[in-house]
């Protein structure tokens, strides 16, 4: 049997969503059927929609649209209708900034918003907005946490995940190894171990990491193992070709 407990609920919710999510404060009821859970539900599923359909879009245009926000959290005629109708956002940059100082294609992004989309920014704004005194996150920390992408790839006009990666360094190890230097963003990221068969065959046999914070890659087949082997192969290969050249009997 579900445990039950009686209603307890402080925020105000209007007929038609008490309809849809079935809220009944009558009496007691099971925990997991009570208005809190089922608001609770209902609003970890919006925010996993809303992350999924996060948009790119570029940091000028998102400080517009902060910037356009004063008493945005104060707007309670703003209703769910209104947020989420085609072009709201759009709407409010032509009302509230100085359209001719941004970029038409930034426009036009903002302007072909989904609704799930539009929703998104919302989320955004007002998280934003309405930070503590004293925390003060920075759009692009923001941003990275809502959407779960890295912190570097969360603006249009960020470099793509591909830019960020480099390789700084092969080197030498012991006998019949070398390593792989690996650097992102410009700091120093991975170290690929490599073992060494001869002057024309190697293979990766581990790969140490620098960080436990989230790191953006192409899609590739091994995921981020495999994007950083694919990345190293080649310089790997170079090196071993110079070697030979200075060492033709170093193995």
């Amino acid at each position: 049997m579900f445990e039950t407990t009686n209603p307890d609920i402080s925020i105000p919710i209007n007929p038609r969503a008490a309809a849809a999510l079935s809220i009944d404060t009558s009496g007691a009821l099971p925990i997991p059927f009570t208005p809190a859970a089922k608001i609770a539900t209902v609003l970890d599923c919006a925010i996993e929609l809303a992350a999924g359909h996060f948009p790119m879009l570029t940091e000028s245009i998102w400080n517009q649209m902060l910037s356009c926000e004063d008493g945005f959290l104060d707007n309670d005629h703003l209703a769910p209708q209104i947020l989420v109708a085609p072009g709201f956002w759009a709407n409010r940059l032509a009302q509230n900034s100085d359209v001719g100082d941004i970029p038409i294609a930034d426009l036009e992004a903002v302007d072909e918003l989904s609704a799930m989309e539009q929703f998104a920014v919302h989320l955004v704004v007002d998280r934003f907005l309405s930070q503590p005194t004293g925390q003060d996150c920075g759009l692009r920390e923001i941003l990275a946490d809502f959407s779960g992408r890295a912190p570097e790839c969360v603006f249009k006009d960020d470099p793509s995940p591909s830019e960020l990666w480099t390789v700084r360094e092969v080197r030498a190890a012991e006998e019949g190894r070398a390593e792989v230097l690996c650097d992102y963003a410009g700091e120093l990221m991975a170290v690929l171990g490599v073992a060494i068969v001869s002057d024309t065959k190697f293979h990766f046999d581990s790969l140490e990491l620098e960080s436990d914070r989230k790191l953006a890659f192409p899609p590739s087949k091994g995921g981020l193992y495999g994007f950083l082997f694919g990345l190293a192969a080649h310089e790997i290969r170079e090196f071993l070709a110079a070697r030979e050249l200075d060492q033709p009997d170093w193995a």
